[in-house]
């Protein structure tokens, strides 16, 4: 590729393409351009949002979690008479691993005879559900960096949520199984019995066998929209759903037939190759789950302009200029709709990366300028004037942002210090009585 072609491909990627109003476009450009920045999105996402570091942290901590998990499923499923059909479930959807399977299982219900009855059993369960939610938490941090999602859930919603997707999941694989179970015999019977199904068995089979793919779908579409503490649509959480399902089923068969050749010529680790091959196959089968949150977060904020390097430093003259145009832009909305709007709403508003947005909404929020409202509990706040627009002029806004952090203690005695301060003080009364210090809500 030559020169002027490559600077038109860079020209359209970092700016053109985000300039494009998709609503004023036909149908088939629409698709055409939100695919390609669903694409840019993704593709800067897996190099800025430390998805490798945090796949190797959750593997970390599954490790760590493994066997509590595998207690606590295996407690909930003995309740309710299920036991038997959860250990299927494992031993199925970890095809390949049946050797860490089967020792994780033979822990797990050796930790729950040993707890059985008294106080052991509910120190025990205790155990079980910090450890569970532990894991939970770090899966929610992990999918809030990727949503750029500073607050996460407060101790009582990770409780009731957790808990809650506690009891879900493992009724929720236990139904499964015995569905799959049922249909698979049950339409095999079907097509034995009645010879008008023969001619259509092709593609009874195949949908038989793309039950598992529809599994997990649900299953990922579920967690990315569950999991991250902020509002995602059930489109961009169904897209993501269904190509990390997809990918993770894929590599599912590609891992169980490398393992098979792998131990079929006793290659690398001879017998011992379980356990290094395991760790491998949780850390892809993380950096699958990260990417499918990662193409529901661009999927969701296609329409924002990206920030091609988050560890800029941005000039300081350039941050209070982007302020006063947040703070203008919310009061000047606010005077006339008396509506309070989200940052990704700024965002695509003002044709300005979401990452800055975010950063300065939490300088003026943190200053008195902005109040910041959590209207449905789930990291979606909105933002408004936390004062009368009446006396918000820009030297008010200024003054207001570089009055915001602690106190240094310097030598006020210093003549030095004194002169300095003096001389700003100046600047700033001189500032303060400019014709060019307008209210905002003027400009």
């Amino acid at each position: 590729m030559n020169k002027p072609y490559l600077k038109n491909f860079q020209q359209l990627v970092r700016k053109d393409i985000w300039q494009i109003r998709e609503e004023e476009c036909p149908r088939g450009k629409r698709i055409l351009y939100r695919s390609f920045k669903v694409l840019l999105l993704t593709l800067q996402g897996l190099t800025q949002d430390r998805i490798q570091l945090r796949a190797s942290a959750l593997t970390f901590y599954s490790l760590l979690s493994i066997i509590p998990v595998f207690a606590l499923g295996f407690g909930i499923a003995k309740g309710f008479g299920f036991e038997k059909a959860l250990e299927e479930f494992l031993f199925d959807k970890l095809q390949g691993q049946e050797q860490i399977a089967q020792q994780a299982v033979d822990y797990s219900r050796a930790l729950l005879d040993n707890v059985r009855g008294g106080l052991m059993a509910g120190i025990a369960v205790l155990v079980f559900f910090f450890a569970v939610i532990k894991i939970l938490s770090h899966i929610e941090s992990a999918f809030n960096d990727i949503w750029h999602i500073d607050s996460s859930r407060s101790l009582g919603r990770k409780i009731t949520d957790f808990f809650s997707l506690m009891l879900i999941c493992p009724a929720f694989f236990i139904l499964s199984s015995f569905f799959n179970v049922f249909i698979t015999s049950g339409a095999k019977l079907m097509i034995e019995k009645v010879w008008l199904f023969e001619a259509v068995s092709p593609a009874i089979f195949f949908l038989l066998n793309l039950f598992p793919f529809c599994l997990l779908w649900f299953l990922f579409t579920f967690l990315y929209i569950f999991i991250p503490n902020t509002k995602v649509n059930l489109s961009s959480g169904l897209l993501a759903g269904i190509l990390a399902g997809t990918l993770h089923q894929l590599f599912q068969h590609t891992y169980i037939e490398f393992q098979v050749t792998v131990s079929k010529y006793n290659l690398i680790y001879g017998s011992f190759a379980a356990l290094p091959l395991f760790f491998i196959w949780m850390q892809l089968s993380w950096l699958i789950v990260l990417l499918g949150a990662k193409v529901a977060f661009a999927h969701q904020n296609a329409g924002t302009p990206p920030f091609e390097n988050h560890s800029l430093k941005v000039r300081n003259t350039d941050r209070r200029l982007l302020s006063l145009r947040i703070a203008h832009f919310l009061i000047k909305r606010f005077s006339g709709e008396k509506t309070a709007w989200a940052s990704i709403e700024i965002s695509r508003e003002l044709g300005i990366p979401f990452h800055f947005i975010a950063m300065s909404l939490q300088e003026l929020e943190e200053a008195g300028i902005l109040s910041r409202i959590d209207t449905d509990g789930r990291g979606n706040p909105v933002y408004q004037p936390a004062r009368d627009p009446s006396v918000m002029t820009i030297k008010h806004v200024m003054d207001a942002l570089d009055r915001n952090g602690s106190d240094y203690p310097f030598d006020t005695g210093s003549e030095i210090v004194q002169q300095l301060s003096e001389s700003l003080n100046v600047f700033n009364e001189l500032i303060e009585k400019s014709s060019a210090n307008k209210l905002l809500k003027e400009i």
